[in-house]
């Protein structure tokens, strides 16, 4: 064990430890952006919806007494 506790890649050449930080590194960075891809995603999908929702004439809210009060349907 070496003076920090670490001792994981002492038996590993210095070479090979630059290649696995590099994959760790791209890895972290390939997960990063398809976090963000799938959110950006996720918000044009809710934007579709609320657009569809609007052209088709229905305003609708988070729960189901707003959605009836919008619709009319409370009205007698």
């Amino acid at each position: 064990m070496n003076r920090n506790g670490w001792h994981a890649l002492d038996g590993y050449p210095t070479d090979i430890w630059g290649d696995a930080i590099a994959a760790v590194v791209a890895s972290l960075f390939r997960h990063k952006r398809e976090a963000e891809d799938t959110a950006k995603e996720e918000a044009a999908t809710r934007e579709l919806n609320d657009s569809l929702r609007f052209a088709n004439g229905r305003v609708e809210h988070g729960t189901s007494g707003d959605q009836t009060e919008n619709t009319g349907a409370a009205e007698g």
